[in-house]
């Protein structure tokens, strides 16, 4: 029997408020968790997501060390520290949960019970599925996604990130990318790399990783709505509003950091 829950991530204590705007807003559903490194938080911002959550798991912060050129050309330094989110594919991490919708902590539900429908499309035998990045549609936005906790597959993640191909954007978007090849439409295998320095290659053993559980879907999207200032297809945001479950603030600018008039109301400085 499936073992469902959301699960998201907080490295630091700028993320606590909207970790717990998302908590709160998926309650009613099925169990909300986050996973956190206790030594980057304070107690305060622990004793929140201790009340916010119906579980804090404790994980190591991961640091990707490799791709610094790579989050230097996204221009954004900070993202570093998401390979964290990594731990949800870690089936002793996630015990009991067969199953995690991972959402980011600058998301929320616009209805918890609407939005545990995100479950129902990871279907086919599929082990990962995710929707769209709007800024270049043929990757996924790694945002929100769900999927299925195999050590097999964490312990293949795992390699790749400090052994393989690395990412692309030096976050956990650029690694997952890779990973999840198919879900472009690319052909699963890819040939190990070669040292670029063309020194013996003295990495560990690649883990096996079989097919099937790389297998992916797609999430519409509708579970990861992402506003862009940059570009926005303003009659599909009418048409499908009434469908959207998710939206999710990507990029620099966070809804809590916004000043805002007593109402409430955001204060437009421009």
């Amino acid at each position: 029997m499936e073992s469902r829950c959301f699960a998201t991530l907080v490295t630091n204590d700028a993320y606590v408020d909207g970790a717990a705007t998302l908590a709160h807003s998926l309650r009613g559903s099925v169990s909300v968790v986050v996973l956190a490194p206790p030594n980057t938080l304070s107690q305060a911002s622990l004793a929140v997501l201790y009340r916010a959550f119906d579980r804090v798991m404790y994980v190591p912060l991961w640091s990707n060390t490799r791709n610094a050129a790579q989050l230097a050309l996204l221009g954004r330094p900070e993202l570093h520290i998401t390979y964290s989110k990594l731990f949800v594919f870690s089936a002793e991490v996630m015990h009991p949960f067969n199953v995690v919708a991972f959402i980011d902590a600058d998301a929320f539900a616009l209805d918890p019970i609407h939005a545990t429908g995100i479950f129902q499309h990871l279907h086919d035998g599929a082990s990962f599925a995710a929707a769209a990045d709007v800024g270049w549609p043929d990757i996924f936005n790694s945002g929100v996604f769900v999927c299925r906790p195999s050590n097999v597959l964490f312990e293949a993640l795992k390699w790749e990130a400090d052994y393989g191909s690395g990412s692309f954007d030096g976050g956990d978007q650029g690694l997952l990318n890779r990973f999840f090849r198919s879900w472009a439409g690319f052909h699963q295998d890819e040939p190990d790399e070669i040292p670029l320095d063309g020194s013996e290659d003295s990495r560990p053993p690649k883990p096996h990783c079989p097919q099937e559980l790389k297998r992916t879907a797609r999430l519409p999207f509708t579970f990861n709505v992402t506003p862009s200032a940059i570009y926005s297809y303003l009659p599909a945001v009418k048409e499908f509003q009434s469908n959207m479950s998710i939206i999710h603030f990507a990029g620099h600018d966070k809804p809590w950091k916004q000043a805002r008039f007593t109402d409430g109301t955001v204060w437009n400085r421009y």
